[in-house]
């Protein structure tokens, strides 16, 4: 194997195959596989786990190319020694094979990085049988992610609420992740001959998938759901993920979602963002205790703290017709991470009572339909507050 890789986008590829690197590993995780092929124009970079593969792949081209191929092969050595070789590199590497070690060139500079068997290094793959393929754009993917995985637990209590549940009926895709105190679901059209899907899929992987999708419209993304993993390419498969399916059956959320409201108002999502965070730096720094009152020209918002004080802010209706008579305490971490979520000028506020989960949706929504919910804390502890 020998090839000359310019460090740039030699880096930007490490770092994204990167998360799924395992330090320490005893079974060969903690690894980057090369995969050279000059018939294919292509250098792969693979790094695995066991609930997780990516593959970024580096194509020789005829003008202006980052990677020129000289001969073909395969090594397999330790991901971190390589990052940081790499990131301590002039503008241009030669890389090329020794039996298992990777002879590396920058300059002057000569370094050995010692290797071990490439064939070892099994990574974690889909099925191809019983695959069902979505496609959408990027941006809309990105955006699906970051509106939904963020209401996924962090607690591994209960494994499959650390999820997002993805769910095909007929050309709409709904994503829903809840925790137990929220709950967050978007539906968007999408393009497939699929009927139905349901899979939940690790949101923290999630989460890092869409850190590196780009922000393009025009990009499609294929989505591969599998029987027991999801498969998500771009760029001409230059970019393929792969992660495992969660086990485990996903509570049916449908059910707590409250068919009517009581109250409904629409706020100006910026300016009640800006002030649950101004007076949030009162409240206990556990659960971050919000009050909101509804008064006749606008919603009161404040937080005490018996050691620092106190803080007070408030928001006009954007819409209501007839304010709520009720307190509501609410923890104001899950309401500002849904804010900064949610898309549009103004937020919706569905209420049926001081102790009934909140509807929060945008105040006008986009092609699909997004929605979160959100517990308020106990009315118990609003008396004794």
């Amino acid at each position: 194997m020998k090839l000359t890789v310019q460090r740039d986008a030699l880096m930007k590829a490490l770092r994204e195959i990167g998360p799924n690197v395992v330090p320490n590993s005893t079974r060969g995780h903690q690894n980057v596989r090369l995969v050279v092929d000059q018939a294919q124009a292509r250098v792969d970079l693979l790094a695995t786990n066991p609930d997780a593969t990516t593959r970024v792949t580096l194509w020789e081209r005829v003008m202006e190319s980052d990677v020129h191929i000289v001969e073909d092969g395969e090594v397999c050595v330790p991901y971190r020694m390589l990052h940081d070789v790499v990131g301590r590199s002039l503008a241009s590497l030669t890389l090329a094979s020794e039996h298992w070690d990777l002879l590396v060139t920058t300059g002057k500079r000569e370094l050995r990085l010692s290797g071990c068997d490439p064939t070892l290094f099994v990574a974690f793959g889909n099925q191809a049988a019983m695959q069902t393929t979505v496609s959408m754009d990027a941006r809309r993917l990105k955006r699906l992610i970051s509106m939904v995985a963020y209401a996924a637990s962090d607690q591994e209590t209960r494994p499959i609420l650390t999820g997002v549940r993805f769910q095909l009926d007929g050309s709409v895709l709904f994503a829903t992740a809840t925790d137990g105190m929220r709950l967050s679901t978007v539906s968007l059209p999408v393009d497939t001959d699929a009927d139905r899907v349901d899979r939940v899929l690790p949101a923290k992987l999630l989460d890092t998938l869409a850190k590196h999708l780009p922000d393009d419209a025009e990009e499609r993304v294929s989505l591969e759901f599998g029987p027991s993993a999801l498969t998500v390419s771009w760029d001409d498969d230059a970019h393929r993920s792969v992660m495992r399916a969660l086990d485990g059956t996903y509570p049916d959320t449908s059910r707590i979602l409250p068919q009517g409201a009581s109250h409904e108002l629409r706020l100006n999502r910026v300016e009640l963002l800006q002030a649950v965070e101004g007076v949030a730096v009162f409240s206990d720094e556990t659960y971050t205790k919000v009050e909101f009152d509804f008064e006749a020209d606008g919603v009161r918002i404040s937080s005490r703290s018996q050691q620092f004080g106190s803080g007070v802010d408030k928001v006009s209706y954007a819409e209501c017709t007839e304010p709520p008579t009720y307190r509501l305490l609410l923890n104001a971490k899950l309401l500002t991470q849904f804010l900064k979520q949610c898309p549009g000028e103004t937020v919706s506020w569905k209420l049926n009572g001081p102790n009934q989960p909140i509807v929060l949706q945008p105040g006008t929504q986009e092609e699909g339909t997004v929605l979160g919910l959100l517990s308020p804390m106990r009315q118990a502890e609003q008396q004794s507050a």
